[in-house]
């Protein structure tokens, strides 16, 4: 035999075939994940456990202390949430105002102002010849007007015939009104950002104060309301100096607007502000430091328990592995067939129809197609050396030898194999790669079949075997897997 120096081979290895290899030791990989689970999950039981019983002669001290301070934070805590609440809640109602009411979205620079007086009288007159005169009921009469001008009813009023239907909460926001008893002078300021909205409420109150004349006269005193101006104007069009100087100057308007906006956002500013600072606060409440309960003590082995499960299974696997690919072992004919260019004269399966992982493994070597049991595999080889010795006059000449690295199991193929035979030339014999009796054997015979386990035989030991029988020059006519 040649020595060959200086060759270097590449091994190539079979994910598919690593797989398989893998989920066969299945159960080990668990057995190993069960082993350190009980390991882990062991030490931290008996390590809280320990501690569990070393404070058990501190409960009874520190029991009222720790009781007390526990009441405490519960009471910051619940305090703290309903402030939070609380504080939402308000800033929910500020951002909904600010979002729907027509004030907020009114541009300070830029709106419509209607302006309304009327000239209240009841053409009182002093009597000379009387020594009592009658009252004059002309302030009444006023204050009972600026009092429908404030009341829900003129609310209701306008908005019933408004076409934009604002609600009556927020109609109060645009309109003011005032009262100069000395001149007999009723007032009425509509402000708005749209021309028409303005127009429509102006004209509601007119006719609303026209349909209030007679119950007012008939329960104060008789009178005479009329309208001395209405007019609707553009804020930056307007001349606010010439424009019923008694009312507000425009610029004064324009600055009120703006501060009530203003106070509408800096309300939300400091609520938004308020609920991160007691947010801050209560995330940096501590709860008071408890004691070692026995469920703590279940609850921690359990995960140190399965940590453990998951690295016994992890290593486990990876020793598989790793040993797959240290020692490459045959897993299934496809191999030889592919990487030797060797013929399978039979293969027996490997994995029973019981069972997830033997059906996985199964699919992945294609094991349905195999003989099931031994004799079946030893029978299916014999039928094919027969038709082998038919048509090879040569080799039924000289016979068949079978040979492989377990000498036992190729005693026990060669007499399930011998058995049936009737004087055909078969013979056997044991590992030529260490065997000088198995290689002494070996010269009667020119051809040969391997008879190799399955899982076991590493890959290159195999394929240093067929390299021998090369080069002493004889046939390898095929190879059962068993």
């Amino acid at each position: 035999m040649e020595t060959r120096q200086g060759y270097t081979e590449e091994v190539e290895i079979d994910i598919k075939q690593m797989l398989i290899y893998c989920i066969e030791g299945a159960w080990r990989i668990l057995l190993a994940g069960l082993l350190c689970l009980l390991l882990l999950g062991g030490y931290k039981f008996v390590k809280s456990f320990s501690a569990y019983r070393s404070l058990q002669g501190m409960v009874q001290t520190k029991l009222k202390s720790e009781g007390t301070d526990a009441e405490l934070y519960e009471l910051q805590r619940e305090s703290y949430l309903s402030q939070i609440e609380n504080l939402k809640e308000q800033l929910r109602q500020r951002t909904e105002y600010r979002e729907e009411s027509p004030l907020m979205r009114l541009n300070a620079d830029d709106f419509y102002e209607a302006r309304l007086s009327w000239f209240v009288t009841t053409n009182y007159q002093i009597d000379p010849d009387k020594t009592f005169q009658n009252p004059d009921r002309t302030a009444s009469v006023l204050k009972s007007y600026q009092s429908l001008l404030a009341s829900g009813e003129f609310y209701r009023y306008v908005h019933e015939r408004v076409s934009a239907k604002i609600p009556e909460k927020y109609l109060q926001e645009l309109i003011e009104s005032d009262a100069d008893e000395q001149y007999g002078l009723l007032r009425l300021s509509i402000f708005g950002g749209e021309e028409k909205l303005v127009t429509e409420i102006m004209q509601a109150a007119e006719q609303f104060l026209d349909e209030r004349k007679a119950p007012i006269a008939e329960v104060v005193a008789a009178h005479e309301i009329s309208c001395l101006s209405a007019e609707v104007f553009r804020s930056w069009d307007a001349d606010s100096e010439d424009v019923l100087p008694v009312q507000a100057s425009l610029s004064e308007r324009k600055e009120s607007i703006r501060q009530k906006q203003m106070q509408v956002e800096t309300g939300i500013y400091e609520l938004q502000t308020q609920i991160v600072e007691l947010r801050r606060q209560y995330d940096a409440l501590q709860a008071p430091e408890k004691f070692v309960t026995l469920t703590a003590v279940g609850k921690s082995s359990l995960k140190f328990g399965l940590l453990g499960f998951l690295l016994g299974a992890f290593l486990a696997a990876g020793y598989r592995a790793l040993r797959f690919l240290l020692t490459n072992p045959l897993v299934e004919e496809g191999e030889v067939m592919r990487r030797l260019g060797i013929v399978v004269l039979g293969s027996k399966r490997r994995y029973p129809a019981q069972g997830i992982l033997n059906r996985i493994n199964a699919a992945l070597s294609g094991d349905e197609a195999r003989q099931r049991t031994e004799e079946e595999t030893c029978g299916f080889a014999a039928e094919n050396l027969r038709s082998l010795l038919e048509i090879s006059p040569e080799a039924e000449a000289s016979g068949i030898l079978l040979l492989g690295t377990d000498e036992a199991l190729v005693k026990d193929v060669y007499e399930k194999i011998n058995a049936g035979w009737e004087g055909e030339k078969l013979g056997f014999t044991g590992n030529i790669l260490y065997s000088t009796a198995a290689v002494e054997r070996l010269r009667d015979y020119r051809r040969v079949v391997l008879v190799e386990e399955k899982g076991k035989l590493p890959f290159e030991k195999l394929q240093r075997e067929c390299e021998k029988l090369r080069l002493l020059q004889k046939e390898i006519c095929g190879i059962m897997l068993l």
